[in-house]
């Protein structure tokens, strides 16, 4: 039984031993990442960014994690909970949504390969230890919305149309 737990045991620190951690940061205005404005999102809480880990062929979602506070700097950063195994290739993709849900910006999947041991850090902004430089944000940036505001002619062709109903009655 002893020489089992100790296997055991060896088995386990040798999987700790090959594991990788994932950190992200979204960037910096410094570097380019700013709100829809073009502003700085220092200490913001205006916002929420969701980043998702997926696996290598970006189909199975593996770990998802929401920053709602943006840093004195203004980026968002966090260390997945999921331990990513060593040398291996993985994707992430995140969403930055404005919390009125007038404004969101999105970062198509991205590649990269974790380190041999210890931690890899992405920087959304910069591209930094992605399989490809360059920023991941949707180069369309930032899409809004004018949160259902009718057309200003849509009132008026009403009253003209309405109008002219009238009128066709009258006459009969």
């Amino acid at each position: 039984m002893k020489k089992i737990m100790f296997a055991l045991a060896v088995a386990v620190i040798a999987g700790f031993a090959q594991a990788a951690q994932v950190k992200w940061s979204s960037g910096t205005v410094a570097n380019g990442f700013a709100d829809e404005n073009g502003d700085s999102l220092a200490n913001s809480t205006a916002y929420t960014l969701t980043v998702m880990l997926w696996d290598a062929t970006g189909t199975t979602k593996l770990d998802e994690m929401s920053a709602t506070t943006a840093n004195a700097t203004g980026a968002y950063s966090g260390t997945f909970s999921y331990t990513a195994a060593a040398s291996t290739d993985y994707m992430i993709s995140a969403v930055l949504a404005k919390n009125d849900g007038t404004a969101t910006l999105e970062m198509d999947k991205a590649a990269f390969t974790t380190a041999a041991s210890g931690t890899k850090t992405l920087n959304i902004t910069t591209g930094a230890n992605f399989a490809s430089t360059g920023s991941k944000w949707d180069s369309g940036g930032w899409q809004t919305s004018g949160g259902g505001v009718p057309e200003p002619t849509s009132g008026l062709l009403l009253l003209v149309g309405g109008a002219m109903l009238a009128l066709r009655r009258k006459q009969k």
